[in-house]
């Protein structure tokens, strides 16, 4: 399965950004609770592995908390990368709002 990756920087410390990406997590589990389903999440220190459907599709990854930077890796289905742009796209936004 075709993976992704994005790395956002910040300028926060380490233990600022991984809390902050766990209060994101649950606002994001919130807000777009109607478009995933079967979600599982398993922190370890700075770093999160996660699975979901969505549309049908099985998603799963890990988002790790860096010194300098937030990086998120994802399997996807190789239907979902025709929209692989929009969901980089995503995951930048929404790691922004996060990490600002």
């Amino acid at each position: 399965m075709p993976e992704i990756a994005v790395a956002v920087p910040h300028q926060l410390d380490q233990a600022e950004a991984t809390r902050r990406l766990q209060h994101g997590a649950g606002v994001l589990k919130n807000t777009f609770s109607g478009h995933f389903s079967d979600l599982e999440e398993n922190w370890d220190g700075d770093a999160v592995q996660f699975a979901f459907k969505t549309f049908g599709m099985n998603v799963q990854g890990k988002v790790t908390s860096e010194p300098s930077q937030v990086t998120v890796n994802l399997t996807l289905p190789l239907v979902a990368m025709m929209f692989k742009g929009k969901i980089e796209e995503q995951i930048r936004e929404q790691l922004g709002k996060i990490l600002a």
